[in-house]
């Protein structure tokens, strides 16, 4: 079991891990290398990576700071099933790279692109008002919103998606009567005249933080 869970998960785990990995030391062209700088920034790297020494029915699990072996939780195993991620708080995702996640929000049955989840930094689409101080109903671009690359908006206080159950409609308007929220937070108001398809966006109920480290691969 635990082999399986290694061999399929360790591409997915070690591009994290090489992302969070700093080396001691640094070099620049033409300096010289001395093997115990070398040795020390292998072993850096070396314990970056997801072990492989875990016992049989454990699972590699991130704890916050490295992947470790853990007890594989209760339910898990098996020879079928899907391997997916789970936070502190029980949710589970299926991780798409480093430092970003597919995330299915309770209003609709669409699966989300959500980046930067580690930092609590969430980027996605950006919304758009039509008015000048980003008042009123938001906006997003309907292009922005693929049927395999779905993003929503998260605010101050609460995330902001995708009516996909409204119909699409023009979003127009002439210059210093248009704003947008950029991707510091901050509103803008545009100088220039824009038109485009779009789809209303509202408020989604779920929380605000959406995923809650440590994360562990697990066995569902």
């Amino acid at each position: 079991m635990v082999r399986l869970l290694t061999g399929i998960g360790l591409a997915l785990m070690t591009a994290q891990a090489f992302a969070q990995v700093q080396v001691p030391k640094s070099y620049s062209d033409g300096e010289v290398i001395y093997a115990d700088e070398l040795n020390t920034n292998l072993k850096a790297i070396a314990d970056a990576v997801p072990p492989r020494d875990c016992a049989t029915d454990q699972i590699i699990k991130w704890d916050g700071s490295a992947w470790v072996c853990a007890d594989m939780p209760s339910g898990g195993g098996g020879s079928t099933g899907t391997m997916v991620w789970r936070d502190a708080n029980g949710n589970l995702f299926p991780e798409q790279d480093d430092n970003a996640v597919l995330y299915r929000f309770p209003e609709f049955d669409k699966v989300f692109y959500v980046w930067n989840y580690l930092d609590n930094e969430y980027a996605g689409t950006t919304p758009w008002f039509n008015t000048p101080d980003c008042s009123g109903q938001p906006f997003t671009k309907l292009e922005d919103q693929s049927d395999s690359y779905k993003t929503g908006f998260r605010t101050s206080t609460h995330w902001l998606l995708p009516d996909f159950n409204a119909s699409a409609t023009t979003f127009s308007g002439t210059a210093n009567n248009l704003s947008l929220i950029n991707s510091s937070g901050d509103c803008e108001t545009l100088t220039d005249d824009f038109s485009f398809e779009a789809l209303p966006m509202i408020q989604s109920s779920a929380p605000l933080d959406l995923i809650t480290p440590p994360i562990e691969l697990i066995w569902e």
